[in-house]
């Protein structure tokens, strides 16, 4: 991820690389999704370069978008020491889709419920 002109109140403008013709590079995206709600919510603005290398092929049910998507908020609030807790950081990534408070974790979990 590359990000440059960081500031609070300016525009967000996401573009999303991968190595794949069938992930969007759009703001559709499920991770620059993700990087504009935290940053949105924070008050900051940014560019933002997200690149992807797929190793889970798109639409196989096994969760590629929404990994990528909890990566990018984990990363982002990492590298800006954003004053988010844990639970912000789940009820964003709920928002985003059932599974991407699952990839959070990072470590074996039990789920249940939606999704």
């Amino acid at each position: 991820m590359t990000i440059d002109g960081v500031a609070p109140g300016a525009p967000i403008a996401v573009e999303v690389r991968c190595d794949r013709d069938d992930v969007p590079h759009d703001a559709s995206n499920l991770a620059a999704r993700a990087a504009v709600a935290l940053l949105a919510e924070h008050g900051l603005g940014a560019t933002l370069r997200i690149e992807i290398a797929k190793t889970i092929p798109p639409g196989t049910g096994l969760g590629g978008g929404s990994g990528n998507a909890a990566t990018v908020l984990r990363g982002l609030a990492e590298t800006f020491a954003l004053d988010v807790t844990e639970a912000r950081l789940a009820e964003l990534a709920l928002a985003l889709g059932a599974d991407v408070p699952f990839f959070l974790v990072g470590a074996p979990a039990r789920v249940r419920g939606i999704g």
